[in-house]
């Protein structure tokens, strides 16, 4: 469930925490919701598009592992964040308070937690906030289907009654900003893994030259000796003739280099144009 807190400025440390439970349910395993087929309220059908959008490699499995990842992550790192967040009021003499948002916290804690040993295979940042919005609209269909308890006494049950109100009120603001912050981090990674692609397709095919060289080398001189063996000639023979190609690669060990192609031309990974 969301929660909402209000960092102000000031030396106190918040109150002593919810010890974290592992087993805590997500919303989708509380209420037995499909991620990807779940009904949002008309105003969240957009985000929840977009979200599934991000997250159309994944499955319902995976958004329900990632949601409680979430959960970890928010239980785990909101002192912290409080903490980081407190310490950018000290300079911000405009600003008095923040309201430390779920998304907030995430974002903040993004900069110093790596997902690379997440059960999550290849977990990008953004599917992480994607599920978080998820997550969140979920949460406001939950909540808005609660009965309020006929018995006005019970104080255990108008306390929670009124606890899931306060955050069904809140989680309006949660959404927009956990969406704002999903398509910023998705442009980001998007564009981040275009430049990675087109850069690494450019240095192959600078290099290609070099790589057809040793080939043609290893194919008509040295297909009997082993790779490394055959690639220390293969050098050797380059730099006596001075060959210009030599000049693509900043490789330091040249010949481990040629015994790699080598290896992958043997397997079939590569191929010599003749």
């Amino acid at each position: 469930m969301v929660q909402t807190k209000l960092i102000e400025l000031t030396n106190k440390s918040s109150s002593e925490k919810t010890p974290i439970d592992p087993l805590r349910k997500n919303v989708f395993e509380r209420n037995e919701l499909c991620p990807f087929s779940f009904e949002p309220n008309e105003d969240d059908i957009e985000a929840v598009l977009i979200a599934r959008h991000v997250l159309s490699k994944r499955n319902d499995k995976d958004v329900s592992s990632i949601s409680s990842l979430i959960s970890r992550l928010i239980d785990f790192g909101e002192e912290f964040s409080a903490e980081m967040t407190r310490n950018r009021l000290k300079s911000m003499h405009a600003l008095n308070s923040v309201r430390l948002l779920e998304a907030r916290t995430l974002f903040t804690l993004r900069q110093y937690f790596t997902l690379e040993y997440a059960s999550i295979k290849r977990l990008l940042w953004s599917e992480v906030f994607a599920v978080l919005v998820l997550t969140q609209a979920a949460e406001k269909i939950t909540l808005s289907k609660r009965i309020e308890p006929k018995d006005k006494d019970d104080v255990v049950a108008q306390s929670i009654w009124h606890a899931g109100t306060s955050f069904l009120n809140e989680l309006p603001d949660e959404l927009v900003d956990s969406l704002a912050r999903l398509e910023c981090i998705y442009e980001f990674e998007r564009d981040t893994i275009k430049r990675v692609s087109k850069g690494g397709k450019a240095k192959s095919e600078y290099i290609e030259p070099l790589r057809q060289d040793v080939f043609k080398a290893f194919i008509e001189h040295y297909s009997n000796l082993p790779a490394k063996k055959a690639a220390l000639k293969i050098k050797a023979d380059f730099e006596r003739d001075n060959n210009n190609n030599l000049l693509r690669s900043a490789a330091e060990d040249l010949h481990l280099q040629f015994a790699k192609w080598i290896n992958a031309l043997k397997q079939g990974k590569m191929k010599y144009n003749a």
